[in-house]
């Protein structure tokens, strides 16, 4: 054999090696792994399933428990009794006029059926769409297992004017055979327990209801007026500056102004670099002169002269001639052109 054929040779016994090999492994190894996988997930996904059941029947079996102890006395003349007088005293408290709360004869229980009885009855009564709420708000939040399984309301004719209603409604109450038997109607441990099917635990979140005309047209209600924001009165012209001079307070010479106002019979005392506010006006005195005051203000800085009020005040900003030269008032005369000594421009008495 030469070596060509060796090789072929060895070619071949080794694809038939890894044919058989695979074959082998195959059966022996992947096939088994992949049927205890597929096992292994079937027996998943029945866990969750069972899961799933159990956590269904534990919800279940709170229900039934809560049904048991919302139920009606298992004596089926004792819950009739029982229920018929509780909706007596519901539609006593509701106001409800003339009330008639009969038995329904047409439902007859199975006395072969242990499991429950149904107990069903009709109210037929005046009143008003408050007295409505009330009753329903009462009967929703005892907790008693029982339902209203038709109401029919019509407005009263004769008291159309005052909201008055007809009413109609259907109810029934639901007594399970294998409970403690007990001679109340609602079992004490529960009686003060409040159920979760109202959206609101309070009647007066349900005044909007109570405030609705129902066989009245729609009326959007009114809009919301907008609140006009605080009026302040200015009282700026009614301070007139009386004063200017100076004060000795404590061996020591203060210049000080003077804010009178007659209607207020007020007076603001004011001194350098103080702040001060009125109805209407706030500033800061930013100097004292002889015969007026300069004002710091939001809108600029002004001039008060003496004898003037806060509305007759002088702007400086932009003023050349105020700026650069100064008035008659800072130059020490008066309004006839007469200085402190009581001379005129000219050196005249």
């Amino acid at each position: 054999m030469n070596n060509r054929e060796r090789n072929l040779a060895i070619l071949v016994g080794s694809l038939l090696f890894i044919v058989f090999g695979y074959q082998i492994v195959q059966g022996f190894v992947l096939s088994p792994m992949a049927r205890k996988k597929t096992l292994i997930e079937r027996k998943r996904q029945e866990n969750r399933l069972m899961e799933e059941q159990i956590s269904l029947l534990q919800e279940q079996e709170q229900t039934v428990t809560q049904w048991k102890d919302q139920s009606l006395p298992p004596d089926h003349q004792i819950a009739s009794n029982r229920y018929q007088e509780w909706l007596l005293q519901m539609v006593s408290r509701a106001e409800f006029k003339r009330p008639n709360i009969a038995p329904e004869r047409r439902t007859r229980n199975d006395p072969s059926n242990r499991l429950f009885s149904k107990h069903p009855f009709t109210i037929r009564a005046n009143t008003s769409l408050k007295g409505l709420v009330t009753f329903l708000y009462e009967f929703y939040r005892t907790p008693l297992l029982h339902k209203i399984t038709q109401i029919n309301v019509l407005p009263d004719r004769r008291r159309s004017r005052s909201g008055g209603l007809n009413v109609m409604i259907r109810l029934e109450g639901v007594a399970i055979g294998d409970i403690p038997k007990r001679s109340i109607l609602i079992d004490p441990d529960i009686e003060n327990k409040e159920i979760a099917t109202l959206a609101f635990t309070d009647f007066d979140s349900y005044q909007s209801i109570v405030d609705r005309k129902m066989f009245s047209p729609y009326q959007a209600p009114p809009p919301e007026r907008e609140e006009a924001p605080p009026v302040t009165v200015d009282h700026s012209a009614n301070y007139r500056l009386t004063f200017v001079g100076s004060r000795v307070l404590e061996n020591r010479e203060i210049p000080e102004a003077w804010l009178h106002s007659e209607p207020q019979d007020e007076t603001l005392y004011l001194k350098d670099g103080e702040d001060f506010e009125i109805p209407g006006f706030r500033a800061k005195v930013v100097r004292i002169g002889k015969r007026e005051i300069t004002l710091k203000m939001e809108s600029g800085t002004r001039l008060l002269k003496l004898g003037k009020n806060l509305g007759e005040l002088v702007s400086l900003e932009g003023d050349a001639t105020t700026s650069s030269t100064p008035s008659n008032d800072e130059s020490g005369q008066d309004e006839d052109g007469q200085d402190e000594d009581g001379q005129d421009e000219d050196g005249q008495p």
